[in-house]
């Protein structure tokens, strides 16, 4: 793996990570009011995560293609 791969896999998990964390606040947000009992409001927090799940799927995806185009297969160390 060259230096400017390795960038771009560093940022890209770097994004992946942003993307995550948005999620497990939304998660923990959520769960506060379900327990406080205002269910619409914890509903609307869930629906806001739809957009940092699919960055998520595309951030692997991404990171998947640069590993494989660096030459590093999953498992391959095992």
């Amino acid at each position: 793996m060259d230096e400017q791969q390795r960038r771009e896999i560093e940022a890209q998990l770097d994004k992946l990570g942003r993307d995550a964390q948005k999620i497990a606040e939304n998660a923990k947000e959520a769960l506060g009011h379900l327990r406080s009992g205002d269910l619409q409001v914890a509903c609307d927090i869930v629906a806001l995560s739809h957009y940092p799940i699919g960055h998520v799927k595309a951030d692997h995806d991404a990171l998947m293609e640069a590993f494989t185009v660096a030459g590093v297969e999953p498992g391959a160390g095992r």
